[in-house]
């Protein structure tokens, strides 16, 4: 499946690449030397893509020019996408204008560069804006809920809801650190990671993470896997995590209580799990398997994916937190994400589960954000 992820990957890039290159040198009109001299130029940026992924999963993770590399090449990978599109939308304009100066007094000649140098300008703008969206720190968003049956005791109940941190090739200790810091300034009553904490190896990413074990909540810091944990070997990095405090909801749940009263926190593994002997298949049964009755204790559910609740009906479930998204991290990916979950951002209904859908604190990739802000939900429980 990743050999297959990863040509899939690699395809997209060099076309791509080779689209923007013979759209953009067309327009310039650049012959002889200067095309071979462009030709070579997209290649190298083409290659820092690759390398910085390859880096970002080597040895080298941590050695100060392969760092800077990773970057560069991230940041290129984030504009390559964006003058794709850009690319492909000046083409279609492009293509309208020229139908129109069939039958109106429109110069093609004159206005379909205009619209080129529109749309690649523009590109830029937003590049760059996501560059600084995407540098910033996240930032506490207090969402209330309500809860059906919430107990008296639990009114005010804050769940401080992480996601997608994706600690390793560009966000670091420091990051972390900085992270965790935010979160228990919120004072919640409960820390819930909702998968894709990390990004590589425990080798090189373990002492990035060391800060987790400052997280601060009356009643604890829980977890479930995400694809990124599967990605990187599961059951190394679930011991890991497990080593520095955090509590492994993979299939099990927990009772919380005040006073009398109580309230279910259940979770999955994420649905990539499973498929090897490294990590274990989502099993909702089991997860909420001896969990007191919804109505006496409602149950809150940690998923990696949206996705995930198609399986998880009829389980009583009051609210789903999910992440793996990104809130589509910038725009326009924004639209894609529909294509594989019903949800991008939010709240939203699937089947009988109310969901909440995290844009997440990190990123994944290009360290950019466009119109999907990193934050961190502080989910306040109300008796609705």
């Amino acid at each position: 499946m990743q050999f297959l992820f990863l040509g899939m990957v690699l395809s997209i890039l060099v076309g791509s690449h080779f689209y923007i290159a013979k759209r953009f040198f067309a327009f310039f009109s650049w012959t002889g030397g200067a095309l071979k001299i462009a030709w070579l130029i997209m290649l190298v940026l083409l290659l820092s893509v690759v390398v910085a992924m390859l880096l970002s999963r080597s040895d080298l993770l941590g050695n100060f020019f392969a760092d800077k590399f990773i970057w560069l090449g991230f940041v290129w990978f984030g504009f390559m996408f964006l003058f794709t599109i850009a690319t492909f939308a000046s083409d279609l304009v492009g293509c309208g204008i020229w139908l129109a100066a069939k039958w109106l007094p429109v110069s093609a000649d004159l206005w379909i560069p205009r619209v080129r140098i529109a749309f690649y300008g523009i590109t830029l703008i937003l590049g760059v804006t996501a560059l600084i969206e995407g540098a910033k720190l996240p930032k506490i968003e207090e969402i209330p809920v309500s809860i059906a049956n919430l107990p008296q005791e639990f009114e005010g109940y804050r769940i401080a809801h992480l996601t997608d941190t994706h600690i390793g090739p560009i966000l670091r200790e420091s990051w972390a650190q900085q992270l965790v810091e935010i979160t228990n300034s919120a004072k919640p009553d409960l820390i819930v990671h909702s998968g894709d904490i990390i990004d590589g190896s425990v080798e090189k990413v373990g002492p990035m993470v060391r800060p987790l074990t400052e997280l601060r909540a009356p009643d604890g810091v829980l977890f479930v896997s995400g694809n990124h944990e599967v990605y990187s070997l599961s059951k190394p990095w679930l011991r890991h995590l497990k080593s520095l405090g955090l509590y492994l909801l993979d299939n099990k749940h927990i009772v919380v209580k005040r006073g009398e009263s109580s309230i279910v926190v259940a979770g999955i593994s994420d649905k990539h799990s499973g498929k090897d002997s490294l990590s274990m298949a989502p099993d909702p049964g089991q997860a909420f398997k001896n969990a007191p009755p919804a109505a006496q204790a409602p149950r809150i559910f940690l998923a990696h994916q949206p996705n995930q609740a198609e399986s998880a009906q009829g389980y009583d479930i009051a609210l789903q937190l999910s992440g793996h998204t990104h809130g589509g991290q910038f725009w326009p990916f924004h639209h894609f994400i529909y294509l594989q979950q019903p949800i991008r951002a939010g709240f939203g209904k699937i089947g009988d589960i109310r969901v909440f859908v995290s844009n997440g604190a990190g990123f994944w990739g290009p360290p950019m954000r466009l119109f999907a802000p990193a934050h961190i939900p502080v989910l306040v429980l109300q008796r609705g």
